[in-house]
């Protein structure tokens, strides 16, 4: 009985399974690889945390980074729900990268289930394998999915989130309305830019309650006490790391500078930034076959088949993309700098993608088995040429190769308790620091400071670097190509540099400097 139950349950699942394990092998590519790739910073400074709760503090409101010198770097972040599960995972298998890549790959395998089973709810089986495919072969979805980051997680919960939330609407079962909230709740604490699923939550809500005719308020009355408290928690928690970030030195609310508020002349000037969005989604997050599938699936009619139109809530997934546009529109400056955050779009994206792939398949009057293999090909093409970016753009451009060995050689000069500031490749990256094993300053100390060349500013570069001293630094790291720099463009730091310093390790990568 039981062997037939699970014959069943895979002859049922068979595609779903196929489309899991085509995700899994675009995931799981160079997984012991260090933080050496375009999403490095970001990575690094969620490992640091996960490492700080495994080995000072289990206190998960107290996220803590190394790169603001000796205190406790405690920074207003988002809930480190990916970093204490790493915490945790340190206890049994101890500290490795891969574990913070499993984490994330974890998740994301689960969002694309979690998406499979809310476009079977809103539209079709069709349109909910086609959307899966996407997901799970789409470069940018793959490649954030391996990666050390709460994004992962943020999608994950936010795509369950809104599957039992329609779930409940459709058959009105308090446990999917508790679950959702549990789980919308964690999302949007893991990445406060997870609320833009309130959107087509709020359409689904209305629409649902319209076509039933449902007027009184005690029918309403669970749905918006479950909203209140989902929000409760979420404004608690925010408003808890903004203190932190007033209260603990750098004063670093994370993400808190690239929104439309703090410098609107310049979004407006940069036009939104459309053409650095043009070039990260051609070699970054999608590639040229799946915007032009998600262009022309999102210029189909919702009557592009029988089983679209019969949807409860049609136009689910419109809202969906309107919640992302509009956090586009407010966030512009954040999603371009930090291009990891367009992982939030990609649910919907794959959606609208999928539904040409159903066109695809339904064109015709061929048997089924010629429009299978009509769409295998079709499939494969794109993820050839998927792997292709990945490989090309993603994988082999080692933004931090240089500075992962600059780490780990002070890891091996420097003392228990000794401090280094570090020079990376893109400046202020804090990736050298972690693999360091202590804790220091990025240079110059400007939190947030993303630049490929130092300010031209050697005496305020000399007065930073004195105190820095003060404070007790003992190492000072810079990357080949910067430390060029000093010696070509910064006669006086590097003047300082040489009277002050003993140079005790050079190579073609890096060079490092102790204070005499």
């Amino acid at each position: 009985m039981v062997f037939s139950d699970a014959r069943a349950f895979l002859s049922r699942n068979f595609l779903l399974i196929i489309i899991l394990v085509i995700a899994l092998f675009m995931r799981g590519q160079h997984l012991s690889q260090p933080f050496i790739d375009v999403f490095s910073w970001r990575q690094a400074s969620t490992a640091m945390m996960a490492q700080n709760y495994f080995l000072n503090n289990w206190n998960i409101f107290y996220p803590e980074v190394n790169w603001t010198g000796v205190g406790p770097g405690y920074q207003g972040r988002e809930f480190q729900t990916v970093s204490y599960l790493a915490a945790i995972a340190y206890q049994f298998f101890g500290q490795h990268d891969m574990i913070g890549r499993m984490i994330a790959i974890s998740f994301g395998l689960w969002g694309i289930f979690a998406l499979y089973q809310l476009v079977l709810l809103v539209w079709d089986k069709k349109h909910a394998l086609a959307a899966a495919t996407m997901m799970a072969i789409l470069p940018g979805s793959a490649f954030t999915d391996r990666s050390f980051l709460p994004d992962p997680a943020m999608v994950s919960l936010t795509t369950t989130c809104m599957w039992l939330f329609v779930l409940y609407l459709y058959q009105e079962k308090t446990r999917y309305l508790v679950l959702a909230a549990m789980i919308g709740c964690l999302g949007i604490l893991t990445k406060i830019p997870g609320l833009i699923i309130g959107l087509p939550m709020l359409y689904a809500f209305i629409t649902l309650y319209k076509k039933r005719g449902v007027k009184d308020f005690p029918r309403l009355k669970p749905v918006l006490l479950t909203l209140a408290l989902v929000l409760i928690p979420v404004v608690a928690y925010y408003l808890w790391a903004r203190y932190l970030s007033l209260t603990y030195p750098p004063y670093h609310f994370a993400g808190s500078r690239n929104w439309i508020w703090n410098d609107w002349t310049a979004v407006f000037k940069e036009y939104f930034y459309f053409k650095n969005l043009k070039n990260i989604m051609e070699y970054w997050i999608l590639g040229y076959p799946a915007i032009i599938f998600f262009i022309l699936g999102l210029m189909l009619p919702l009557a592009a088949d029988d089983e679209s139109r019969k949807s409860k809530v049609p136009r689910f997934f419109h809202f969906l993309l309107l919640g992302c546009v509009l956090y586009y529109f407010i966030g512009a400056s954040e999603l371009i700098n930090n291009p990891w955050n367009f992982q939030l779009f990609l649910p919907v994206i794959s959606v609208f993608s999928g539904r040409l792939l159903v066109v695809l398949y339904n064109y015709g009057t061929a048997v089924d088995k010629v429009k299978q293999a009509r769409l295998a090909f079709v499939i494969l093409l794109m993820l050839a040429y998927n792997v292709r970016i990945m490989r090309d753009y993603l994988f082999e451009t080692k933004f931090a190769s240089d500075s992962h060995k600059l780490g780990t050689r002070l890891s091996s000069l420097k003392k228990p308790g000794d401090l280094v500031i570090t020079i990376a490749e893109v400046i202020g990256d804090p990736v050298a620091i972690y693999y360091s094993g202590g804790k220091g300053w990025v240079f110059p100390l400007d939190i947030g400071l993303a630049l490929s060349e130092l300010p031209k500013d050697d005496p305020n570069l000399i007065l930073a670097l004195d105190d820095l001293k003060k404070q007790g630094a003992d190492f000072f790291g810079i990357v080949d190509n910067h430390y060029q720099e000093i010696r070509r463009e910064h006669p006086g730091l590097h003047a300082y540099l040489k009277s002050n310093m003993s140079m005790v390790n050079k190579t073609n990568d890096f060079v490092i400097f102790k204070w005499q």
